[in-house]
């Protein structure tokens, strides 16, 4: 909750996702823009299931 707070405060992750936030944060914008959109469908289509499963 901090984190939304307060712009310095970071939220804890465990390694494997600290690796590949770095590795995200690498890559070329372009690149960077279709991981995002691919996410955001993913998550999407994540949060539609549990709503219609409930």
């Amino acid at each position: 909750m901090d984190y939304l707070v307060d712009e310095t405060a970071r939220p804890t992750f465990d390694k494997l996702t600290e690796r590949r936030l770095q590795d995200i944060e690498a890559l070329a914008p372009e690149d960077r823009s279709h991981l995002m959109a691919l996410m955001d469908a993913f998550l999407r289509d994540a949060k539609t299931k549990k709503a219609y499963a409930s």
